[in-house]
């Protein structure tokens, strides 16, 4: 892949946001202090601007195939884990843990 494209497949630059934020959320499942929140997330059956099921129609992605996703990386799936942990995007930044 060339240098600088990005990996979020054909979106508009707000679709790419919203992708990038999906993305992270699912990373931060794999991290101990930030998993219940975004366990919530993720479970949440709100429609509203910025919720799991929002993001999910403005991506055109199927709730119900990430949420199997998710159920897999909080029963322990060590291969989901480490493909979350590893996977980067252009705009993404690790999270910080308090010290």
């Amino acid at each position: 892949m060339a240098r600088g494209r990005s990996t979020l497949g054909p979106f508009g630059p707000e679709q790419r946001m919203w992708a990038v934020s999906l993305i992270g959320a699912l990373k931060d499942l794999t991290v101990e202090e930030y998993r219940e929140e975004e366990r919530l997330w993720f479970e949440s059956e709100s429609e509203e601007v910025k919720s799991f099921v929002w993001v999910c129609q403005v991506l055109g992605l199927s709730k119900s195939r990430i949420r199997e996703e998710v159920k897999k990386i909080l029963e322990g799936d060590e291969q989901l884990i480490r493909k979350w942990r590893k996977r980067r995007t252009p705009d993404y930044k690790e999270p910080q843990k308090a010290a």
